[in-house]
């Protein structure tokens, strides 16, 4: 949502331990590691290339 509303990812980053005291970046790793997308997605009913695109993204995102 972040993106797709024109945000910034590496700002949202950086900014997200001043929203939320909880967030850290080794957190993020943890919680992105142990997501099952493709079963979260096809159950919101997302399009196959939707989901090509989002596991793209999730796996850069993972390996960053």
């Amino acid at each position: 949502m972040l993106l797709e509303s024109g945000g910034d990812l590496e700002r949202g980053l950086r900014d997200a331990p001043e929203r939320d005291g909880g967030f850290s970046p080794l957190t993020l790793a943890w919680v992105l590691r142990g997501l099952r997308l493709v079963p979260l997605a096809r159950s919101a009913h997302m399009k196959e290339a939707e989901i090509v695109r989002l596991t793209a993204f999730h796996e850069q995102l993972s390996s960053a």
